[in-house]
């Protein structure tokens, strides 16, 4: 799988959103391996995605597959002014992931993913990225992104 999504004008499709958020909800986010690379202008976000297994396309009818079967996939958040990573989980590295809620939230500039887990009722795990342009990408790490990244195990 390889979605490209690049915005230059102020409209933009509500249902390619949608179509994002069903792809990244319930993914595990790599909490250890998220990349925030201030002079590229560049957020790196490994996920463990849940498999969709059937589907006239991704938002009509999908469901994802049955036996919980996850792909390890790169979402790369390009012209970025800003990323701000809150983490709080009690003790670092644990656990070594999160759990995505509803998927990521795209607005005009900004991008927003937070995590399932809470403690005393504020999320645990969120990264909130401010850009200039709207340019996401999201691919397995069997394929390589346009950029050239790869981040495989």
């Amino acid at each position: 799988m390889y979605v490209r999504i690049e915005f230059k004008g102020e409209h933009f499709t509500k249902n390619l959103f949608r179509e994002l958020e069903i792809l990244t909800n319930k993914a595990r986010i790599r909490i250890d391996e998220v990349v925030y690379e201030k002079d590229k202008e560049l957020v790196v976000v490994p996920l463990d995605r849940l498999e969709l297994e059937t589907g006239r396309g991704i938002i009509r009818d999908h469901k994802y597959n049955s036996d919980g079967k996850r792909s390890r996939c790169e979402l790369v958040i390009y012209h970025v002014t800003g990323c701000a990573i809150e983490n709080r989980f009690e003790k670092p590295g644990d656990p070594a992931w999160a759990t995505v809620l509803f998927g990521m939230k795209i607005e005009k500039g900004a991008v927003y993913i937070g995590s399932a887990e809470e403690l005393s009722g504020s999320t645990c795990y969120s990264i909130e990225v401010s850009v200039k342009e709207l340019e996401i990408e999201l691919y397995d790490v069997e394929e390589e992104s346009a950029a050239g990244l790869t981040f495989g195990p």
